[in-house]
C-alpha cells in the first residue's frame, strides 16, 4: 500500500514525561532517536484519516519498527456561496463534528471547501463577519465522498453606535484603542479601532442588547453591559479610560556602571495571571505601564545572572526602577547556612534542607559541617524546611531577597520538647535580634538575626 506523508509521530516517555515528534516523509517513512530505555505510548494523526496509537517498550540500543495502518476518514465538501448574489465566499471558517471527532478548515477564494470526519451524523457550522451564522447536518457513510453546499444569508446591519475614547484625566484623544461590541444571543462580535481623534464607529442590528469593551495596552479595560440599540439608531456612547500606573528605570551594568541595552524585561503578577513584557532600549532605558499590584520583576540578557525581585505598584504612581545587572550567568540569589544542635552546638550532617516556592522546589543534605547551600534561586517568598534523624522538625516561611542570604538553623532533639517563636517590634514589626527569652524552671535562650528563638 501507499505510505502516507505529512503524518505526525509523537512519542511519549511515560517514565520522564519527554515528548519525541516527527512527520512522515513522501514514503511515509518516519524515524526518531530516543534517548534510553523507556515504555513509550505512540500516537500518529493525519487529519483526514483516523488516529491511532500504542504502547510499546525499547530496551537500550534496541531497533523497533513500529509500522502502522491508518484508516480514511469521510470527506464532506462543497462551495460557499452568497444566498442572494451565488458570488463564492472565501475566509468563510467551517467546522464538522460528530461523536467521534471533528474537523476544520477556510473556504477557498472559489468558495470552496473539504473536511475530513468519521462516518455518523455531522454537523456543519460556517463563520464569516458580514453573514449570519450557518448550521446544517449530513450523514456520512463510511468511506463516502458527500458533497454539501452552504448557502450563507448577509449580515445586514441597520444601527450603528460610535463615539470618542478619551483620557479620563486630562481628556486627550486615545489612538488605537480596541472597541468592540459583542452580541451575547449569537456571539459575535463587532469591532472597530479609533483613529488620531479617538473616534470609533461600528455598524451592528438594531433591537438588540450589546456589551460595550475597550482594549488598549497602556489603559485599564472598560466594560460596559446591556447596551439596548434600536433599530436604525444611531447611539452615541463616549469612553474615558484611566492610564495605568508607569514602570520605568534603567539596567546598568553592576561593575562598570554601562547601560545594557536589549534586556529582556518581565513583569508576572504575585497572584494572578497577569504579565507584561519589555526590553531595554540602547541606553538601558525601559517603560512599561502595569495594574496596581504587586509583580515578580525579571531582567534577563545573556552574559549576565537574571536579576529577580519583587516589587510593589500604587494606583497612579509612576515609579522609577533601575536594577543593576552582575555579569556571569544563572541568577544572583543565595540562600545557605548551617545547621546545629539546639543544645549543644554542634554541627549536623546529612540534615534534609529543602526550599520550595511557587516554582517548584530544590533539596539537599548538609555536608559533614552542617553546611548547605542553594544556588540560583529565585527572589521571593519560600515554605523552608529542615529535618534530621532525632530532631523535631523545623519549618518557616522565609523570603529570599536579592544577592546572598544567610539562614542558620538550630534543632531540637526530639527527646525534649520545645518552644520556639519570633521576637519582634510592635510598632513596626521588625525582627529583634539579642533579645533575651527566659523560661522559668528551664533556662534561657537568646534570638539569632531573624529575631527566631527555641528552648
Amino acid at each position: 500500500e501507499e505510505g502516507i506523508h505529512s503524518v505526525e509521530v509523537l512519542i511519549d516517555a511515560r517514565r520522564d514525561h519527554f515528548t519525541y515528534s516527527t512527520w512522515t516523509d513522501q514514503n511515509g517513512y518516519y524515524e526518531v532517536l530516543v534517548r534510553s530505555s523507556n515504555d513509550y505510548s505512540m500516537v500518529v494523526s493525519h487529519r483526514k484519516y483516523e488516529n491511532n496509537q500504542r504502547s510499546i517498550s525499547v530496551s537500550s540500543g534496541e531497533t523497533s519498527t513500529q509500522d502502522f495502518e491508518l484508516d480514511k476518514r469521510s470527506k464532506l465538501y462543497g462551495y460557499v456561496t452568497d444566498q442572494y448574489t451565488g458570488d463564492p465566499i472565501p475566509s468563510v471558517d467551517i467546522v464538522g463534528y460528530d461523536d467521534n471527532g471533528d474537523d476544520n478548515t477556510y473556504s477557498r477564494p472559489d468558495g470552496y471547501y473539504e473536511l475530513w470526519i468519521p462516518a455518523g451524523e455531522v454537523s456543519i457550522e460556517a463563520f464569516h463577519d458580514d453573514y449570519h451564522n450557518y448550521k446544517g447536518t449530513e450523514h456520512l457513510d463510511e468511506n463516502e465522498e458527500c458533497e454539501h453546499n452552504i448557502e450563507m444569508t448577509p449580515d445586514t446591519k441597520d444601527a450603528r453606535v460610535y463615539g470618542y475614547v478619551t483620557d479620563q484625566d486630562d481628556g486627550s484623544p486615545i489612538a488605537d484603542v480596541h472597541v468592540m461590541l459583542h452580541d451575547p444571543e449569537e456571539d459575535k462580535m463587532y469591532d472597530d479601532y479609533t483613529d488620531e481623534d479617538g473616534y470609533y464607529s461600528i455598524p451592528c442590528h438594531g433591537n438588540k442588547r450589546y456589551n460595550l469593551l475597550a482594549r488598549h495596552k497602556d489603559y485599564y479595560h472598560y466594560n460596559e453591559e446591556d447596551i439596548y440599540v434600536m433599530r436604525n439608531e444611531e447611539k452615541q456612547i463616549d469612553i474615558e479610560l484611566k492610564l495605568k500606573p508607569l514602570l520605568y528605570g534603567y539596567v546598568t551594568d553592576r561593575d562598570n556602571g554601562k547601560p545594557i541595552d536589549d534586556v529582556g524585561i518581565s513583569l508576572r503578577a504575585k497572584s494572578g495571571s497577569g504579565s507584561y513584557s519589555t526590553r531595554t532600549n540602547e541606553t538601558g532605558y525601559y517603560e512599561i505601564r502595569i495594574e496596581q499590584g504587586e509583580w515578580k520583576f525579571l531582567a534577563h540578557k545573556d552574559g549576565y545572572k537574571d536579576y529577580y525581585d519583587e516589587i510593589t505598584i500604587e494606583d497612579d504612581e509612576e515609579k522609577e526602577y533601575s536594577p543593576t545587572m552582575k555579569q556571569g550567568s544563572g541568577s544572583e540569589q543565595r540562600l545557605f547556612g548551617n545547621v546545629t544542635d539546639g543544645e549543644t552546638g554542634d554541627p549536623i550532617p546529612d540534615a534534609f534542607v529543602k526550599a520550595t516556592g511557587d516554582w517548584g522546589f530544590t533539596c539537599m543534605n548538609t555536608d559533614e559541617n552542617g553546611y548547605y547551600n542553594f544556588d540560583n534561586l529565585d527572589a521571593g517568598e519560600y515554605d523552608f524546611l529542615v529535618q534530621a534523624d532525632g530532631y523535631h522538625d523545623y519549618e518557616e516561611d522565609i523570603i529570599v531577597e536579592i544577592g546572598e542570604n544567610e539562614k542558620n538553623v538550630r534543632l531540637c532533639p526530639s527527646d525534649r520538647s520545645y518552644i520556639h517563636g519570633y521576637i519582634s517590634n510592635e510598632a513596626t514589626g521588625a525582627k529583634i535580634q539579642g533579645a533575651l527569652v527566659e523560661l522559668e524552671g528551664d533556662g534561657s535562650d537568646t534570638t539569632d538575626g531573624n529575631g527566631y528563638t527555641s528552648s
